[in-house]
């Protein structure tokens, strides 16, 4: 709710934006974290960890797709 909070306040702060995509990818969220940690990429690019939490973001999506379509033919 704090990275939430800062990134609703301040909404060009990378920091916020990265805690609350990080926050979003703990809570199993991570359709819901890209736009905030693509944001906090955006804000400031060099900044490794970033990028890496954004590509853990996209990684999480893609599992959940494969399996996702693995269950379907299972059904």
């Amino acid at each position: 709710a704090y990275f939430e909070q800062a990134a609703k306040v301040f909404p060009n702060n990378d920091s916020a934006q990265h805690g609350w995509g990080v926050a979003l990818m703990r809570s199993n969220q991570p359709r819901a974290a890209i736009p905030h940690l693509y944001m906090a990429v955006s804000l400031a690019p060099t900044v490794g960890r970033y990028h890496h939490a954004l590509g853990q973001g996209y990684i999480a999506i893609r599992e959940a797709n494969v399996l996702g379509s693995a269950l379907e033919h299972i059904e």
